[in-house]
């Protein structure tokens, strides 16, 4: 019996850093099955691409608790490269949720509880968010998710508005954008979900 309780309980606790880890690859990173050049061999690639050393270091502490394996970060011009070839990550990631660009989702069990959102919701506003005078901003081309993510803040009680913007080359995607812009849910944001990005985080609390 003693076992089980174990179980349960770092099943659920493997559950929430998986909506944190996903909602990172999500947002800025990727998850992809490449085949060498003698198309024998396979590649299971595995990035993350933040902009602060802050999230960096918290995806790498995530990935070891997740998978037991330490990564390095490596500084860019712009931002740094969190990178891994691993298989069993991968097959246990693509299982759970979609990638692409285009195509990800917010996962279903995820959906379902108010932690495991809010995670993921953090996760996502560290990457695509941006904190401005009186509003929380959130930009992406995926219309399909960013309904998605607006349906997932109503649930706490956050308010926002929906905007396109249509950019000037019409080969390129539109560009999908929510608003937070009312005080009392710039609030419960903060008391929700808020940011490990600690510069976002700052100019929230601000």
């Amino acid at each position: 019996a003693k076992e089980q309780k174990l179980s349960i309980k770092e099943g659920s606790k493997r559950e929430k850093l998986l909506s944190s880890l996903i909602a990172y690859l999500q947002g800025d990173g990727c998850v992809i099955k490449r085949h060498k050049k003698d198309k024998k061999k396979v590649r299971y690639d595995i990035a993350f691409y933040p902009d602060h050393i802050a999230l960096a270091r918290f995806f790498t502490i995530l990935y070891y608790n997740l998978y037991g394996r330490q990564l390095k970060i490596k500084k860019l011009k712009n931002y740094y490269k969190v990178k891994t070839t691993h298989k069993r990550a991968y097959k246990e990631l693509i299982h759970l949720a979609k990638f692409y660009t285009l195509e990800w989702r917010i996962p279903s069990n995820i959906l379902q509880e108010k932690t495991k959102s809010s995670l993921w919701l953090r996760a996502v506003f560290d990457c695509e968010g941006y904190v401005g005078k009186n509003r929380v901003a959130l930009q992406t081309v995926n219309r399909k998710g960013m309904l998605q993510i607006r349906s997932l803040l109503k649930k706490f009680g956050i308010e926002s508005r929906f905007y396109v913007y249509q950019r000037k080359q019409k080969n390129w995607n539109k560009n999908y954008l929510i608003f937070i812009l009312k005080k009392n849910s710039r609030q419960r944001f903060l008391k929700n979900i808020g940011f490990n990005h600690p510069i976002k985080q700052r100019k929230l609390i601000a």
